[in-house]
């Protein structure tokens, strides 16, 4: 929203991190557990290469080492921003 020169609001488009979003909520609240839905089927290390491999699980400490190899989805694009957020809210 903007607030135009009379007053009044206006909508404005905007792009929103839901997953950034769904990770501030759930430490303000203090959740127990964090879902973060995806269409994406496994995360990949290596991704599009020959030593390209799929995890099943991954600990906090896993994940770290593997954030500094920016962890690929198995799809076009990074991962990692994803990662992160998970990575912030079970910290």
């Amino acid at each position: 929203m903007i607030e135009e020169a009379d007053g009044t609001l206006s909508g404005v488009a905007a792009v929103i991190d839901k997953d950034l979003a769904a990770q501030k909520l759930a430490l303000d609240i203090n959740a127990d557990t964090l879902l973060i839905l995806t269409s994406v089927g496994q995360v990949a290390l290596d991704y599009g290469t020959p030593k390209q491999r799929f995890l099943e699980t991954m600990t906090v400490d896993e994940a770290k080492r593997y954030s500094v190899q920016r962890v690929r989805y198995d799809v076009q694009g990074t991962g990692y921003p994803d990662l992160a957020d998970v990575m912030a809210a079970v910290e």
